[in-house]
């Protein structure tokens, strides 16, 4: 069977990728057990939040291992899934990139032994890395749309017994799958803050108590209905989740206006 060299190149960092995060977590989650210090809580129940973020975590490097396996026997799922994988790493990077290059410019942190131009400067080539990364899986994204490799996959899948005749997952589909797991992971995440009893931001106000614990399930539920109702391709689900795209819009674009940023950053202060 003939594999690409670029989809072994693939399989082989998804493998990396998903041991070095299970390492990683593995190694969070016994410090964490180790070493209970009250001043490393940043907020009521942040080990909890931790733990239960560990867990998708984990579950993401289980999936990347999985993905690499059908990666090397040339699944056609497996191509689709790196897409998918690709694009997601490429919308984190973006976000975690221009979130770097925001608290660079507008919030000057320091430390005791960092300058704020000291800081200034790691956050900026933090975010410069993480804009590097977010390129790297856009071409992984191209790339695995070559008529080569998916020449490739398709007779592989021929080979194998399989329909060769797969869909093409075009970009407006990746789009769609996207927003509706993220809907979905962030509806399960708002159940876990009502739990444990956070607040809730709203673009620059925030809720304490039953208001709070009411605007989260409410929150989670609109979440939800809109994830599965783009997986089910539902008229009023496809509506939802424009409607919160725009809101998570005017969210980031509000993070422009001079003094919000520390206005958000007086309102986190309230969790400690």
């Amino acid at each position: 069977m003939r594999r690409p060299a670029g989809v072994v190149t693939a399989g082989v960092l998804l493998l990396l990728l998903g041991l070095f995060g299970l390492l990683m977590i593995a190694l969070q989650v016994l410090g964490l057990t180790l070493a209970r210090a009250p001043q490393t809580v940043l907020f009521p129940h942040g080990e909890q939040v931790l733990f239960a973020l560990d867990a998708v975590f984990a579950a993401l490097c289980l999936l990347c291992g999985w993905i690499a396996v059908d990666l090397f026997r040339m699944r056609a799922w497996a191509r689709y899934a790196a897409m998918l994988l690709g694009v997601l790493l490429a919308c984190l990077s973006g976000m975690a990139a221009v979130i770097m290059l925001l608290l660079s410019d507008f919030m000057p942190l320091a430390t005791p032994r960092v300058s704020p131009e000291g800081m200034h400067a790691i956050l900026t080539v933090v975010g410069l890395f993480y804009f590097a990364v977010g390129l790297l899986a856009l071409w992984w994204v191209i790339y695995f749309n070559f008529a080569s490799v998916r020449r490739a996959f398709a007779e592989a899948a021929a080979r194998g017994g399989e329909n060769s005749a797969q869909p093409i997952l075009g970009p407006a589909q990746m789009v769609v799958w996207i927003t509706a797991f993220f809907s979905i992971l962030g509806s399960a995440f708002l159940v876990i803050m009502s739990w444990l009893g956070l607040p809730m931001f709203l673009l620059g106000w925030v809720a304490h108590g039953p208001a709070a614990l009411l605007l989260e399930l409410l929150w989670a539920c609109l979440l939800l209905y809109s994830g599965i109702g783009l997986f089910r391709r539902w008229r009023g689900g496809w509506l939802l989740a424009l409607g919160l795209q725009l809101y998570s819009l005017l969210a980031v674009l509000l993070l422009l206006v001079p003094g919000y940023a520390a206005r958000l950053l007086a309102m986190s202060g309230e969790m400690q």
